[in-house]
């Protein structure tokens, strides 16, 4: 298994991230940082697709998503080749899939002093994560098997959702919009960037918005110049063919 160190050197891509840093990539999946006064802003980059997560200064996270080729279809495609962003990715579909949101904090494990008090702490986030699953809201959320969200800013002209599904070796993302029906109007689509919208505030979601915002969190952990290949990563790389790639840009 290879792996080469190098600059990015597309033109385009220099003219648009000139003061960012490319932080990881593999041969088609790049991911880029910037700082803000709001927090980071992480774009997933691939086959000129662009995914953008960011906190905005309103206290909500957005995820937006614009395609510079022929992507009308408005998918994107996270696999193995870049295990870290799968991983968090698969994450956010097996938590709710699973209505796997209550855990044990560590500030809980703190009052427990016995085996007993564990296993009733442990049977009471079973019995609230079982309870979700009889919410309107996971219904609405999670259906046949894919995560449907629907932007929390549904009082505009369009409608944005994506819809999340997990496939073999990669997580599907697809990106909609649809016009809001009116009497002399039926659904149709609107041009631009579309824009999702989870609101940690009055999600029509909640709890399953902090999911998502666990996601965007868990970049901040991640180290971009650790050099070594998870082993999840290296087997998907084998099994199609490729060799590996690690990119990194300059600020």
């Amino acid at each position: 298994m290879w792996i080469f160190l190098c600059n990015v050197i597309d033109n385009n891509q220099l003219v648009i991230y000139n003061k960012s840093k490319i932080i990881t990539g593999g041969d088609y999946l790049k991911v880029n940082t910037q700082k803000s006064e709001d927090g980071n802003i992480i774009t997933i980059i691939e086959n000129n697709c662009f995914f953008t997560m960011m906190f905005s200064g309103n206290l909500d996270l957005y995820w937006i998503f614009e395609s510079q080729s022929e992507n009308k279809d408005k998918i994107l495609y996270i696999t193995k080749e870049n295990y870290f962003v799968y991983s968090l990715f698969e994450e956010l579909y097996n938590n709710i899939s699973n209505c796997n949101l209550y855990n044990i904090d560590p500030s809980e494990m703190a009052i427990v002093h016995s085996l007993e008090e564990l296993k009733k702490l442990k049977k009471l986030k079973s019995q609230l994560n079982s309870s979700l699953r009889h919410d309107s809201r996971y219904k609405e959320l999670f259906q046949n098997d894919k995560i449907i969200w629907i932007s929390d800013d549904r009082d505009y002209e369009f409608i944005d959702r994506v819809e999340i599904t997990k496939e073999e070796d990669q997580i599907k993302l697809h990106f909609l919009r649809e016009k809001m029906r009116t009497k002399d109007q039926s659904f149709g689509t609107g041009s631009g960037p579309i824009t999702i919208r989870f609101r940690n505030h009055g999600s029509a979601y909640t709890p399953f918005n902090g999911l998502f915002m666990n996601v965007y969190n868990k970049f901040d952990s991640y180290n971009p110049y650790d050099k070594q290949i998870h082993i999840e990563e290296y087997l998907y790389k084998v099994k199609i063919g490729s060799k590996a790639y690690v990119t990194y840009g300059g600020k």
